[in-house]
C-alpha cells in the first residue's frame, strides 16, 4: 500500500477509539499515532505475526530468522501500546503473554452463518452449479493465498491422489504471490479468484484441505465443516481444539505430502 503517515495521524485525531484488525504498514503506523496522541486502541488478533511474516517471505533461512526475530519485537513493541486485545481463542492469548505482551485481553470467538454456510440438497447438484462434473471427487481450498498456506504440499498430494480416482482439485481465492502459477496448467485444477459468495464452491467439495504453516482460527475451515465437508488439515491454531483427528477431521503433518 501506498503510505501517508500524516493522513493516518489526521484520521487518527479525528477518533476517539482507533481499532485496527492488522499490524502491518497501515495498522502499525494507525497504532503509533493513537499512542502519541493518547487515543484509546484496540486491536484484534487474527494471525500470529512472527510465525506469519517469515513463512510468507521466499527466503534463505537466514533471512527468515532476522523476520522472525523482527516481527516478534515489532508485535510486542505495537500490541503493549494497546489498551484491549481481542483475541479468536485463550491458545492466542497465552502465546502473546509468552511473548510478554501484558495488554488487556478479551477472548471473541469465530463462528460461521450456518444458514449460509449449510449441506447442500444435492452434492452432484451443487457441483454442476459451478461446472464442475458430478461424478469427480472434488478435493479442495479456500482463502488467500499466501506462502504460508503452503498450497504446493495440497498440489502434490492431490498429484497422488489423481493416479487412483477420478478427481479435481479446486482452489478460490485471491493469488497474492503467484503461487498458483504452476497449476493451471493442469486440466484437473480449477482455480477461481477472489468471491464474495464462497459457499457454492464449499458446498461442491467433498474433502476440504487445510495445509497451512501458520493459523488462528482458520474461518474457512470452520465454514467447511459447517458445510458438511470432510476436513484435513495440519495442526494449527485453535483448529486443534475444534477437529478431533478421526472423529470430525483428519490431521496430517506440515508439509507431509503423502
Amino acid at each position: 500500500p501506498k503510505l501517508s503517515y500524516s493522513k493516518i495521524k489526521r484520521h487518527v485525531n479525528e477518533a476517539d477509539i482507533v481499532w485496527t484488525q492488522t499490524i502491518g504498514p497501515i495498522g502499525a503506523l494507525a497504532i503509533i499515532a493513537a499512542s502519541r496522541n493518547n487515543k484509546r486502541i484496540v486491536a484484534y488478533t487474527h494471525s500470529i505475526e512472527w510465525e506469519l511474516f517469515p513463512k510468507s517471505l521466499q527466503a534463505l533461512k537466514p533471512v527468515k530468522w532476522l523476520a522472525h526475530k523482527t516481527a516478534s519485537f515489532m508485535t510486542r513493541y505495537l500490541y503493549s501500546k494497546c489498551d484491549l486485545l481481542l483475541v479468536p481463542s485463550t491458545g492466542v492469548a497465552e502465546l502473546l503473554e509468552k511473548k510478554g505482551i501484558m495488554a488487556k485481553k478479551n477472548v471473541v470467538s469465530l463462528g460461521t452463518n450456518t444458514k449460509l454456510f449449510s449441506p447442500p440438497e444435492s452434492k452432484a447438484k451443487a457441483k454442476q452449479a459451478i461446472g464442475m462434473e458430478p461424478e469427480k471427487l472434488v478435493v479442495g481450498f479456500a482463502g488467500r493465498i499466501g506462502r504460508e498456506k503452503d498450497l504446493a504440499t495440497l498440489y502434490r498430494a492431490f498429484g497422488r491422489v489423481h493416479r487412483k480416482h477420478n478427481a479435481a482439485l479446486l482452489i478460490v481465492g485471491q493469488d497474492l504471490a503467484g503461487i498458483t502459477r504452476d497449476f493451471r496448467n493442469s486440466s484437473r485444477v480449477r482455480i477461481i479468484g477472489a468471491t464474495n459468495n464462497i459457499a457454492p464452491y464449499l458446498q461442491a467439495m467433498d474433502i476440504y484441505v487445510l495445509p497451512s504453516l501458520t493459523e488462528t482460527s482458520s474461518l474457512s475451515t470452520m465454514e467447511a465443516m459447517s458445510c458438511g465437508i470432510a476436513v484435513i488439515s495440519t495442526k494449527v491454531g485453535s483448529v486443534k481444539d475444534y477437529i478431533r483427528d478421526g472423529f470430525n477431521g483428519l490431521f496430517f503433518p506440515k508439509k507431509n505430502a503423502h
